[in-house]
């Protein structure tokens, strides 16, 4: 690793090279894996009753049950269904609407009062404020 100094408000700083991605991933599963321990530990030895914090097997064995449950899996499938209907929707009003005011000096310029009020109010840049104005006037 090579290490960068830099001054920055009057203090001198030395920063390493980013670390490895499978470093944060060792330590997110290390964070959880610490979490579910105390929570185990917490209730087994009698610090939290069972009816107050479930252990961390009780917790494990119900997210299994429900990952093989019929009834779970139709209802994510029916949740990314209800979004992919909700995004083809968006698309086949905002699409011609935005070519509609593109190609038209007449239309953008009726649109245009409407567009600026809405970043003013919304505070955001004009290119992330387009998807809400779409939405908003389609």
């Amino acid at each position: 690793m090579v290490a960068q100094s830099t001054r920055y408000a009057g203090t001198d700083t030395t920063h390493m090279a980013a670390p490895n991605i499978w470093t944060h991933r060792l330590l997110g599963v290390l964070g959880v894996v610490g979490v579910l321990t105390v929570m185990q530990l917490l209730v087994a030895g009698g610090a939290v009753s069972g009816s107050a914090m479930p252990t961390a097997t009780d917790m494990i064995a119900s997210v299994a049950n429900l990952l093989v449950s019929r009834t779970f899996v139709l209802a994510v499938l029916d949740t990314i269904r209800s979004a992919l209907i909700a995004f083809v929707v968006c698309m086949a009003l905002a699409v011609p609407l935005g070519l509609l005011i593109g190609s038209n000096r007449h239309v953008e310029q009726a649109f245009d009062g409407r567009y600026q009020f809405i970043a003013q109010q919304l505070s955001l840049p004009n290119e992330r404020c387009l998807v809400r104005v779409a939405v908003c006037c389609g």
